[in-house]
């Protein structure tokens, strides 16, 4: 029975607690500002978006054309070391 008494009279205990009041001025201050329009944005121009985006695609093609040479000439160096190996493998050599 104790033990329930102490257990209501620590769950009773914050009855008596106010919640917290804000200072009238900062809290006028806070609700002004966040009512506001005046955020600043980026404002960009018709001619930036398009100038943006040709970059963007002419950064991509360069990309694409710089992968592709590296690929062509990785290619074609393995073609030629296949051609040598075929030739040298390809002599016959007759011990008698």
């Amino acid at each position: 029975m104790q033990k329930e008494d102490w257990i209501n009279s620590v769950l009773n205990s914050s009855a008596d607690i106010k919640p917290a009041e804000p200072n009238a001025y900062l809290y006028h201050k806070l609700i002004t500002r966040l009512g506001e329009s005046n955020t600043p944005r980026i404002q960009s121009s018709f001619m930036t978006k398009w100038a943006i985006a040709i970059v963007m695609i002419l950064l991509i093609n360069i990309t694409g054309i710089m992968a592709y040479t590296s690929f062509s000439k990785q290619k074609n160096e393995t073609a030629a070391v296949k051609a040598l190996s075929y030739e040298l493998i390809s002599s016959t050599a007759y011990s008698y």
